[in-house]
């Protein structure tokens, strides 16, 4: 009965959801700069444009508020160098990270969403410095980076324009960051993994107010290298953390591993295979299923694994109840042949070179672990569409106590998910994005991403070639970028 009930308010809310819609678009070529779209909760949505016709260091900033009305527009500049490397909205200010390795500074520009300006600071600081994140907690930007290829991260005062270095030396070498956000401690947390020895680590820094840290150590197995990790507070005393791992010396990820912590010390450590999963594999047709798992039991009985090909893509650990969420995004990078033309004494001549041609994703996961790093469920589905030159998180995920709800842009269509206890209790509900004009007709469709807003809201964005026939006040054919906003 309660099913019952949840799928008939479902399929109501899917039908007004058409009728609760909004929509921007911007004329534009395909080629051209794509706007950047970003979600600011309650205090609406900014589209950051740079023109081809702009200079290098200017950029213009359109605010909309929740119902897609633009309230206020402002052109901004900074050092012509500098790029946007990052950005993140706290307490209704965006903050815009500027930097270029080359150069001996680094630029913020603070857009208040409330008061309608946008003001950049200037920071001096060493060249060769490479951001990889940022945060931002209490009104100061926390980055870390690479600083002539040793970790580097630093804190950013707007008041008296300062910077305070913070402590990151690392005894390892192929060091990389891999995360970094405020954690619900109030702390900032740094994910670092490096090499020591043969053995891949992840080390997590939280760094307090006083600028000294709290350090998180994760070690591999003889037979396995750590990829990444995320970290979850339980309590003041008790820590998770997820990630991912894959053979020494290999790109392809083969699994989940999750650790416990109390009081900074590891208490346990455990491996899932993916092959361990119920549903890692859905996303294939049921005869390729089949044939996994016979592989999978062969090789098994050999004492072998099957190994995975992919590569995953983690986002960042949820809290639900009593159980932990971990979204993964399968992934592999693709190439083609491209002929470049070559000149020698002899004349003109061409040479085919194999050059990166984007990331395809084939399939997302999200594991539900318990707080003894039991998997209790995992749920599987296909996004095996998209392509992107840069590897970004494309799959959005919300949740309530008793439901999980996973979003994502593909083909036209907001792609709807809704699980509860490793279930799906909706069907997969392709809602079709709505459109200017009545008789439109998407042609082509690409660089689609959507992410949830706030409430019951979401973002849905990127570029469409539309054709229309006979509908007043439209054009017949129109290149744009849009949003929707839709709520269900």
């Amino acid at each position: 009965m309660r099913l019952g009930l949840l799928l008939v308010l479902w399929s109501i809310s899917c039908l007004a959801m058409a009728q609760n819609s909004e929509r921007v678009e911007i004329v534009q070529r395909h080629n051209a700069p794509q706007p950047i779209v970003i979600p600011a909760g309650v205090y609406g949505v900014v589209l950051l444009e740079h023109e081809r016709d702009m200079s290098p260091g200017e950029m213009n900033l359109i605010h909309y508020d929740t119902n897609l009305v633009k309230t206020w527009e402002e052109p901004f500049s900074f050092a012509k160098k500098l790029d946007l490397v990052d950005y993140e909205v706290a307490n209704g200010k965006l903050y815009m990270l500027f930097n270029n390795e080359y150069e001996e500074t680094v630029e913020v520009a603070v857009a208040d969403l409330v008061k309608n300006q946008v003001k950049t600071h200037r920071f001096p600081y060493f060249n060769r410095f490479v951001i990889k994140a940022m945060c931002v907690s209490n009104e100061e930007v926390y980055i870390a980076g690479l600083l002539r290829k040793l970790p580097a991260a630093i804190r950013l005062n707007f008041n008296n324009v300062s910077i305070t270095s913070l402590p990151m030396a690392i005894d390892g070498d192929k060091i990389d960051i891999e995360d970094m956000f405020v954690a619900k401690n109030g702390k900032v947390s740094v994910t670092v993994v490096f090499k020591q020895r043969r053995n891949r680590e992840v080390l997590i820094k939280e760094f307090g107010e006083d600028n000294t840290s709290d350090d998180l150590m994760i070690t591999s197995t003889n037979e396995f290298d750590l990829v990444n990790g995320k970290v979850s507070h339980l309590g003041s005393n008790s820590k998770i953390v997820i990630g991912t791992y894959g053979y020494r010396n290999s790109e392809a990820t083969q699994g989940f591993y999750i650790a416990g912590f109390y009081k900074n010390q590891e208490v346990f450590n455990k491996y899932h295979h993916f092959n361990d999963l119920d549903n890692f594999y859905s996303f294939k047709s049921l005869r390729e299923q089949e044939r996994i798992e016979e592989i999978i039991e062969k090789k098994k009985n050999q004492g072998r694994e099957y190994k995975s090909k992919y590569r995953i893509l983690t986002h960042e650990v949820i809290a639900q109840g009593n159980q932990y969420l971990m979204l993964g995004e399968a992934y592999y990078p693709t190439y083609r042949h491209q002929q470049v033309r070559r000149y020698s004494p002899r004349g003109y001549y061409y040479e085919t070179k194999i050059v990166f041609d984007g990331y395809k994703y084939t399939h997302a996961v999200v594991v539900a672990f318990n707080n003894k790093g039991e998997i209790l469920w995992d749920y599987g589905f296909k996004i095996n569409s998209i392509k992107s030159m840069d590897l970004k998180e494309k799959v959005r995920i919300n949740t309530t106590d008793e439901f999980t709800k996973i979003v994502y842009n593909l083909e036209e269509k907001m792609n709807v998910i809704t699980i509860q206890n490793g279930k799906m209790v909706s069907t997969d509900n392709n809602l079709a994005l709505p459109s200017k004009y009545k008789n439109d007709q998407v042609k082509f469709s690409d660089l689609e991403q959507s992410e949830h807003w706030y409430g019951n809201h979401y973002l849905a964005w990127g570029y469409q070639r539309i054709k229309n026939i006979g509908e007043e006040g439209s054009i017949k054919k129109r290149n744009v970028f849009y949003i929707n906003k839709l709520t269900f």
